[in-house]
């Protein structure tokens, strides 16, 4: 049976025709018919659908019309409001058939293209501040926390809470589970391909050296010693190892000496350092030709002073004799005596022996006596230790010295004179005099003859350490100090000598440790720590497991890949052993935040505190709908 709306059609198409005959009987038919009338509604489509039908009804909805991205607005907005909700009910603000009203409302949205995911968004959006919780990124933690959010989850009946809470403990783990999964596959794929590009391989050998120093911290602190190296020697070039101070650093320099490859390299720098720290000391002893053209000029100087005073005569006063009167001023007489003979010079010539005064009220002194007598105190002085002389009779001897030298000082001016000159033109000699004595004990007679590379530190170190006694022996002077023989520069220079030394057997002590990290297979390692780190093991066994001989047989179907950018990586590992710079570059290598990447990624596990937060959000919002 023919509808209002048809038979209506019908009369217009009959009326549009001409046929009036067919409107008469239409119009008939509908006085006496009475034919049920049903009603339509237009879609927005344009076409007619049955007033009330489902179809109807959806496009009267309000979110009628709506797109995806409107849709999963108007549910990021439900997910949040609904999360609230819960915690609305749990403080008894929202009943149970709050809840009921407010899914009924939802229950059209829900529907929609766009709504789920939007849901999601909005409980994760509530419940991340979850993931900062202590212990969050473990299946205990991870499980607790979906426990919780599952309880506070918007209920209508208790048996839809326990549901709520139950599903929220297993969520939370499996999403922890699972976003370490997935973290860990993006870390290996991307460190699989980094071999394969310059910024990878510098990331790469930046994480080897981090590793080699032992670790975040202790990259940091290596750092730190490289970007604030002391002054050096001029000529040295520290290695990395030399300035790291870092025993996994000064092991992987000995690994590195024992590749064909870089050994040279390695050596080379240490024979450059060694003839640095040499030369510095030969420019202070200077040539044989130097030393005697100055011993030259000091006699030149000093010799007509000399001369001058030599027939200088003295009467002895009550000091003067009280000190010949002492036993070791008569020992030094006769030494004197035999001194003056070997150079056929008399010393009691003309004058009378002051040791053996026939009228001493006219002892008479000249002053080349005085001198030779200083000079007999000073061999007395000199071979005191090889002749028996304990350190209190010495310390006596250079006590009668001194006041000998005094006198003279205030009695004798043109002694005193010629002294001051032979000092000051004896100051260059006695710089070569020591020079010489530190070379001596540094380079082994060996080094003579040869390109010897082995120094003999421990005895230049404890020449230094003894350094007055050095000087004193060097220069035939008793008094004689090594800051008083050397120029600030030269005890400058000496003392950097000791220190690079010093850096040197540090650096061959601590590489002689034993569990250093082999250097071999860096990229397949690379590839292991990035895959395990996120998975969240502890550290010391990411590194165990990375540098295993087992995990090294797990990545040998992919090692002829990573082998590619191997030689590239170990180069860049090279230099930076050679270049503390380029040491201290790639161990605070960043790549756009690297120590925050490795917080998140390898430490905390990014992708795992997401997990947790997804596993509780979904269980929220989609077992409470």
């Amino acid at each position: 049976m023919a509808d209002l709306n048809e038979i209506y059609d019908a009369i217009r198409k009959a009326n549009a025709q001409g046929d009036m005959d067919s409107v008469r009987k239409l119009s008939a038919y509908l006085q006496t018919a009475k034919p049920p009338v049903k009603s339509y509604d237009v879609m927005s489509n344009g076409e007619l659908a049955p007033s009330g039908s489902s179809q109807a009804l959806a496009e009267q909805s309000p979110t009628s019309g709506n797109g995806y991205l409107q849709n999963l607005g108007l549910a990021f907005g439900e997910g949040a409001h609904h999360t609230l909700q819960g915690v609305g009910q749990a403080l008894g603000l929202v009943s149970r058939q709050d809840v009921a009203n407010s899914r009924q409302l939802d229950t059209d949205l829900n529907s929609r293209p766009g709504s789920g995911v939007g849901r999601f968004l909005g409980t994760a959006a509530i419940l991340a501040p979850t993931a900062a919780i202590p212990g969050a990124n473990t299946l205990g933690g991870a499980a607790t926390i979906g426990a919780g959010t599952g309880l506070l989850a918007p209920s209508a009946s208790t048996k839809e809470t326990i549901g709520n809470t139950v599903g929220g403990g297993i969520g939370g783990p499996i999403g922890l589970l699972a976003g370490r999964v997935l973290g860990a596959g993006y870390q290996a794929a991307k460190a699989f391909v980094q071999p394969l590009f310059n910024s990878g391989q510098e990331t790469i050998a930046s994480r080897a050296l981090q590793s080699f120093a032992g670790g975040p911290q202790a990259s940091q602190e290596a750092g730190a010693a490289l970007a604030n190296p002391p002054s050096v020697l001029p000529g040295v070039k520290p290695t990395t190892a030399e300035l790291a101070n870092n025993a996994g650093i000064a092991q992987f320099e000995r690994t590195l000496k024992n590749n064909p490859e870089y050994v040279n390299a390695l050596t080379q720098r240490n024979q450059a350092n060694r003839a640095a720290m040499t030369s510095a000391l030969d420019n202070i002893a200077g040539s044989p030709i130097k030393y005697e053209q100055t011993a030259g000029l000091r006699n030149d100087f000093s010799r007509p002073l000399y001369e001058q005073a030599a027939d200088v005569r003295v009467e002895p006063d009550a000091q003067l004799l009280s000190l010949l009167n002492r036993p070791s001023v008569k020992a030094a007489w006769n030494r004197a005596s035999q001194l003056a003979s070997e150079k056929g010079d008399s010393l009691v010539s003309s004058v009378v022996d002051p040791l053996q005064p026939t009228n001493p009220e006219k002892l008479q002194l000249t002053g080349k006596a005085l001198q030779y007598l200083k000079m007999g105190l000073n061999d007395m002085i000199s071979s005191g230790p090889q002749q028996g002389i304990g350190s209190h009779e010495l310390g006596a001897l250079k006590g009668t010295l001194s006041s000998l030298n005094d006198w003279i000082g205030n009695n004798v001016p043109a002694l005193r004179q010629a002294d001051t000159m032979y000092r000051w033109a004896s100051g260059p000699l006695n710089e070569m005099d020591v020079g010489t004595a530190l070379r001596n004990k540094l380079v082994p007679a060996l080094g003579d003859f040869g390109n010897n590379t082995r120094l003999s530190s421990a005895s230049y170190a404890n020449a230094l350490r003894n350094g007055d006694d050095l000087a004193a022996a060097a220069t035939g002077m008793p008094n004689a100090t090594l800051a008083g023989t050397l120029r600030p520069d030269q005890l400058t220079t000496v003392n950097q000598v000791a220190e690079q030394l010093a850096r040197r057997a540090n650096a061959d002590e601590l590489g002689r440790a034993v569990g250093s990290n082999t250097g071999q297979n860096l990229a397949s390692q690379n590839v292991l720590r990035s895959f395990l780190g996120p998975l969240g093991l502890p550290q010391s066994m990411v590194e165990r497991a990375a540098q295993s001989t087992f995990g090294q047989s797990v990545m040998r179907p992919a090692q002829w890949v990573l082998n590619a950018g191997e030689p590239k990586i170990m180069d860049k590992l090279a230099l930076s052993a050679l270049e503390p710079a380029e040491a201290q570059r790639l161990l605070t290598l960043s790549g756009g935040n690297q120590a925050l990447a490795r917080a998140l990624w390898e430490r905390q596990g990014l992708m795992g505190l997401v997990g947790t937060t997804a596993g509780s959000s979904l269980a929220s919002a989609y077992l409470t709908k």
